[in-house]
């Protein structure tokens, strides 16, 4: 059992410390599995202490190499039987101690790895291990050894390590993707990257995770296809320093160019499409590398200037869009600038749609910066309020409603209503606009709420509209059912216009209507009323107004009904008229060729008779 750890000892309270196993416990799980870190950090009294309880291996050497204690390996080897593991050599290869190398190889023959001694030397840029292992590893299989070498900028290794196999493409793309630039441009050099497409292919890839100087030394060696797929690949990475360079080095056509700018919106890289805009000119039909290749597009879909700002105009407005939709701010104020006005005032209902508050606020800012024409802007302005009455959007129906024309906040209003949205139809309802007669869209929007018996909805738009809307309001309710309603818009009008509407009212056939009111007119109103009803056919009407109605106002009604051919009517009358009142019938309906109201009264004047 191994001595106790004076921590434990120290740390432990002293009225726990008389239980042995307890400490033994404690003890076991701090102190090492083994004895070998003591021995190739060369602690001696550690070594004292627990040298004999606690097991050796292989690692105490392994540890000793990679430190270089040639003296610890040598104790080891003559002492003890562990040996060491191939990790012993590799430790020493990569920490460049060769003495310590050659020990081992001389005593462990069978454990040396030429090929990983080699990768980790070179990896590690050790030259003279490096020259030493370099002999015992055929060319043909020291591929590893060259890619670690060029992965690590390590140029004089890569000359040491010559001759190099046929194919150095491993070597090469690891040390572009590394971003090991001296290491690329000594290969580059050395002509180890000739071919076009394998340099295309290459450049690709080391847009996406070399350095610029990386990008910069490779352009010359591809061609217009290599530098387009470049480009796309340096903003799919969002590496707006390669995308620099590459408009700098190169030019690109519009489809190349709206490509990138298409791929830049998405990701919402500002500082990209900043770049992309910047260089959008329209005019080249192919693209041109410094190196002067150039490979045509075939058919070139932008082969007149007027078509390429086409195209580019397209990719542009999709971009916005898309930003818009997403309610990418940022993007949305990078793009604007390339948009006609009338496109911006287009998007302003497809931002709406979307409930992005934050861009129809930005729209409707730069409307107003361009002075955009007042019809299209109205327009604009209609719509996206609609929608927003139509989602239930009140944040945005109130960024809108005072932009908008009275017109539009009437529509907005009826939809907001006929969605029973009473929040938002408190928003419109407090915008009136000037109107010949009455406000059209309030009293469509009271109708809507009476027939849905919505009475709240009623009550509050009362309290925005004037008298010749409430009674418009009132003639347009149906004739049953909304007492409610009807009483409620009665209490809201002028005093003064009570008769108006009783007798409009009677004229109209609501029955309701003039059922409410008929017990707070007048004989003379009820006379005038009784006639209209009569006039006009309205049998229901009339059996109410007969409640309070006189014989005078009977006969005046009868003559009404007589005149117009109302034969309903007078059948309602002439039961409730004296002889004189129907011969007066009688006489008015022969005036007016009414030969059915003829005989209909003469046969009542005759049992009268």
């Amino acid at each position: 059992m191994p001595p106790l750890l004076l921590s434990v000892i120290r740390a432990l309270p002293s009225s726990i410390q008389g239980i042995g196993h307890i400490l033994q416990l404690v003890n076991s799980f701090l102190i090492p599995r083994t004895v070998d870190a003591a021995v190739y950090n060369d602690l001696q009294t550690v070594l004292r202490v627990f040298g004999a309880s606690r097991p050796w291996t292989a690692a105490a050497m392994d540890g000793a190499a990679a430190r270089g204690r040639l003296d610890i390996l040598q104790w080891l080897h003559d002492s003890r039987p562990e040996g060491c593991s191939a990790e012993s050599f590799i430790a020493a290869a990569s920490n460049d101690y060769p003495d310590v190398l050659q020990w081992l190889i001389h005593h462990y023959p069978e454990l040396h790895d030429q090929l990983r001694c080699l990768t980790a030397a070179a990896g590690a840029g050790h030259l003279n291990v490096v020259r030493s292992q370099r002999p015992m590893v055929n060319t043909y299989n020291m591929t590893s050894a060259l890619e670690a070498a060029a992965a690590n900028n390590h140029v004089e290794v890569l000359e040491a390590l010559r001759p190099w196999p046929f194919t150095m493409n491993g070597p090469f793309d690891a040390a572009v993707a590394n971003g090991s630039v001296e290491a690329v441009r000594y290969l580059i050099e050395r002509r180890c990257i000739e071919r076009v497409p394998r340099a295309n292919a290459v450049l690709e890839m080391a847009v996406r995770c070399a350095r610029k100087e990386v990008v910069e030394l490779l352009l010359p060696k591809c061609d217009s296809s290599g530098a387009s797929r470049a480009l796309r690949s340096a903003v799919e990475s969002r590496r707006p320093d390669v995308v620099k360079l590459l408009l700098a080095k190169c030019t690109f056509n519009t489809m190349s160019m709206s490509l990138a700018l298409d791929v830049a919106a998405r990701n919402d890289d500002c500082d990209v499409v900043k770049l992309l805009l910047e260089h959008c000119t329209g005019e080249e039909e192919s693209v041109r590398c410094d190196s002067g290749r150039e490979i045509p597009w075939g058919v070139d879909i932008c082969s007149a200037s007027a078509d390429k700002r086409s195209v580019m105009q397209r990719f542009i407005s999709v971009a916005f869009r898309a930003a818009m939709k997403r309610g990418s701010i940022e993007m949305v104020k990078v793009l604007v600038g390339k948009l006609p006005s009338e496109a911006i005032g287009d998007s302003l209902h497809e931002a709406a749609a979307c409930g992005k508050h934050r861009v129809v606020d930005f729209l409707l800012h730069e409307c107003k910066t361009r002075r955009l024409d007042d019809s299209i802007y109205n327009s604009s302005v209609g719509f996206a309020v609609e929608i927003a009455a139509d989602c239930g959007d009140l944040e945005m129906a109130k960024l809108l409603v005072g932009k908008c024309t009275p017109a539009n906040a009437g529509r907005a209003l009826n939809i907001a209503g006929a969605n029973k949205r009473i929040d938002i139809v408190e928003l419109f309802a407090r915008k009136s606009g000037a109107y010949f007669k009455y406000d059209p869209y309030k009293v469509e929007a009271l109708v809507q709420a009476a027939k849905d018996n919505q009475i709240a909805a009623v009550e509050l738009l009362s309290n925005y509209i004037d008298q010749p809307t409430i009674e418009e309001a009132l003639m347009r309710l149906p004739s049953r059912g909304h007492a409610d309603a009807t009483k409620l818009l009665l209490d809201k009008s002028e005093p003064g216009a009570v008769k108006r509407i009783f007798a409009n009212a009677a004229r109209n056939g609501l029955v309701e209507l003039t059922a409410i009111l008929l017990d707070h007119m007048d004989a003379s109103s009820i006379r005038w009323a009784l006639m209209s009803a009569s006039s006009g056919g309205h049998v229901p009407t009339v059996k109410v107004l007969l409640r309070k109605s006189n014989i005078v106002s009977i006969g005046c009604a009868l003559e009404a009904a007589a005149m117009t051919g109302q034969l309903g009517v007078a059948e309602v009358l002439r039961d409730q008229c004296d002889a004189a009142s129907i011969s007066a019938g009688v006489a008015r309906a022969s005036v007016n060729d009414q030969t059915e109201m003829v005989q209909l009264l003469r046969g009542k004047s005759q049992r009268l008779g």
